[in-house]
């Protein structure tokens, strides 16, 4: 099995080896919020805010709001702190997993890298990638997503969603690699593997970095989102914006 990198599991194990066993879970979670964003900085030199695949779905207006520090309704604590712990748990089932089946396929499936770090400094594009992995001397970029019963069998049946088909895009895009999803059902830890066909997302990935540079660069609005407007954290701020884009009156006001 491949080394593994510090990552957000181990940043939270170390935390709460070392934490007061009356510390609060929330205080818990600002500490190892913290201790990430630090290590994050130091060890990869990420910019404060760059373009990341899991939103790579959403529209260029959003991002641009995204990239240009704009105020955002903030998400409960309490539920992202039960998200990452979810997330961290169904990680460590995940190396668990491969684990295994490196030993019981004889280096047929080989794990190159967990939790690998991948960046298009030209276009501000990052992310990290659950896993690479070698089959029959084809290599993929592994994506690990947990599903509710009804969500699993949906993905089972239709395949997976258009904003996880971005997501494999962009993958695809930055490294040239293939994508494999490894699903895991929330209710009974059933899974199963597809490939996405992603293909046509991939192709749009550059187009749409380049578009989203371009607004931020020169400080103009994109037109509205057709996608996300209900869960959009910058819905107030971007209902006071033009609806088909322009100058962002922002700049005016920031420079007199």
């Amino acid at each position: 099995m491949a080394r593994k990198s510090d990552g957000w599991a181990d940043i939270l194990q170390k935390v709460k080896r070392a934490a007061d066993p009356e510390t609060r879970p929330i205080d818990l979670f600002l500490e190892t919020l913290e201790k990430a964003v630090l290590w994050t900085e130091a060890q990869e030199g990420w910019r404060s805010k760059h373009v990341h695949p899991s939103n790579l779905w959403r529209g260029v207006r959003w991002w641009y709001l995204y990239l240009t520090d704009t105020p955002r309704r903030q998400e409960d604590d309490p539920q992202s702190l039960r998200r990452m712990h979810n997330g961290i748990k169904a990680h460590e089932r995940l190396d668990e997993y491969l684990g295994r089946v490196e030993r019981v396929t004889d280096g047929r499936v080989r794990v190159d890298a967990i939790e690998h770090y991948f960046k298009v400094e030209s276009l501000n594009f990052s992310g990290r990638i659950d896993a690479i992995i070698t089959v029959m001397n084809q290599q993929y970029a592994l994506e690990f997503k947990t599903a509710a019963a009804n969500a699993f069998r949906a993905a089972q049946k239709n395949g997976p969603s258009s904003d996880y088909l971005w997501q494999a895009g962009g993958y695809t895009f930055a490294t040239g690699l293939p994508v494999l999803f490894l699903y895991e059902c929330k209710d009974n830890q059933e899974w199963f593997g597809c490939f996405p066909k992603a293909e046509a997302y991939a192709l749009q990935v550059g187009p749409k970095l380049r578009a989203i540079q371009e607004a931020v660069t020169s400080r103009t609005v994109p037109p509205l989102c057709d996608v996300g407007c209900n869960t959009c954290v910058f819905q107030a701020t971007c209902a006071a914006l033009p609806v088909q884009g322009g100058a962002d009156p922002r700049k005016t006001a920031e420079t007199g």
